[in-house]
């Protein structure tokens, strides 16, 4: 997946022939991770976001946030890994927490 500086996400399967599609808008996201079917992602404002991964063989996948708590401020990576959320600040300070997808 990746994001564009206008809040667009896109996704490209895992093939050499594979091209991006556009599956939604999320504006101001510092960093995003995955975790099976979960996406997370963190905003400018330090909010942590949610969403379901969409199907992508549909027409036109979207992708449908929910906030579900707030993230370290400064955050700038994130990760996911056996069902914790693992961020990196800019202050050099690296925390967990559990996942709680919705």
């Amino acid at each position: 997946m990746a994001a564009q500086a206008d809040g667009s996400l896109w996704f490209k399967t895992l093939t050499v022939a594979g091209h991006w599609k556009r599956i939604g808008l999320l504006c101001e996201i510092t960093t995003m991770a995955a975790l099976g079917t979960d996406l997370f992602a963190v905003t400018v404002d330090s909010q942590l976001r949610w969403s379901a991964v969409p199907d992508f063989t549909a027409d036109n996948p979207t992708m449908q946030w929910k906030t579900i708590g707030s993230a370290p401020s400064r955050t700038r990576a994130l990760a996911a890994f056996q069902g914790k959320l693992y961020a990196s600040t800019l202050d050099n300070a690296l925390l967990w927490r559990d996942t709680i997808p919705g």
